[in-house]
């Protein structure tokens, strides 16, 4: 009866514990992501983004590597890597010891028992432990490799579909320039004494723009997580970002402007103060357009 009792608490705790694969896929459907898109981004295959999401290590080169791909995908979807690390951990009860075979051996008559394998003395086991230390280090070096790799990059590729829309810009005003103005005497006067110029006061800069200065002007409001990427006309990435919920993002750039937007049913945009509509443009909650 105790026995039972340990077993169903075991899978309990062990229910109640989420896997770091679910939290990483939950995320990036949140985000509105697909797993194409996280394979691009991080430069793997979609076979080992769903083994990530699936906790299966036998489809990826080792443990090593997963935990370097966790922590990649985890940093992209603004996560803090080191907890969904510590999911991978075993927990206490899934440690099992390691049998160690004991043997005979007669010392004055009497046997006493030794564990084998104690063969430190040996010039294989010296081998053996510096070829171990050599795999450790390098390991450690092909983590530190992924992790220095750029997280951000473009993040979909421009569909055959999309869409592009036209939208009429505002005519500039031409400056008015005012004449300056100066005091006629209408007849001679008396002299006066001098007056001192007045001090001209330097006009203070405006602040620049979050994206490049000069094009046409986009404004996006994110009322959740989104993620944006803006091409100019010359096929330049201008921006490229995931943005926070309750941010605002304004981008410059010289048309025509390939837009894609990921959770865009949460987006708000404004296109040179007009807004545009992107429900026409989103297909599974990502809009792709180009304005022109």
């Amino acid at each position: 009866m105790t026995e039972e009792l340990e077993v169903k608490a075991a899978e309990q705790q062990t229910e109640a514990r989420p896997s770091a694969g679910k939290v990483l896929a939950e995320a990036r459907e949140r985000l509105g992501l697909s797993v194409a898109e996280v394979a691009h981004q991080l430069r793997l295959s979609s076979r080992q983004i769903e083994a990530l999401e699936a906790d299966d290590p036998t489809s990826l080169p080792g443990k090593t590597f997963m935990r370097g791909f966790l922590r990649n995908y985890a940093r992209l979807l603004q996560l803090d890597p080191e907890p969904l690390l510590a999911l991978c951990q075993p927990e206490p009860s899934q440690i099992q010891p390691i049998a160690v075979p004991m043997g005979k051996i007669e010392f004055g008559g009497k046997r006493r028992l030794m564990p084998f394998g104690d063969h430190s003395g040996k010039p294989w086991a010296k081998q053996a432990a510096i070829i171990g230390v050599a795999v450790l280090a390098l390991s450690w070096g092909v983590v530190e490799f992924f992790q220095r790799q750029p997280t951000h990059q473009n993040a979909a590729v421009k569909s055959a579909g999309e869409t592009t829309m036209v939208l009429s810009l505002p005519q500039a005003e031409s400056p008015v320039q005012t004449a300056p103005v100066t005091d006629q005497a209408a007849g001679p006067t008396p002299a006066a004494a001098p007056v001192a110029p007045a001090t001209v006061e330097a006009p203070v800069p405006s602040a620049p723009p979050l994206a490049d200065v000069g094009g046409q002007r986009l404004q996006f409001a994110f009322d959740s997580d989104a993620w944006v990427e803006v091409k100019d006309g010359s096929g330049k990435v201008i921006f490229n970002q995931l943005n926070p919920k309750g941010s605002q993002q304004s981008v410059r750039g010289n048309p025509p402007l390939s837009l894609v937007i990921g959770n865009a049913s949460h987006v708000r945009l404004t296109y040179n103060d007009k807004p545009v509509d992107l429900a026409p443009h989103t297909r599974v909650d990502v809009a792709r357009l180009t304005i022109e």
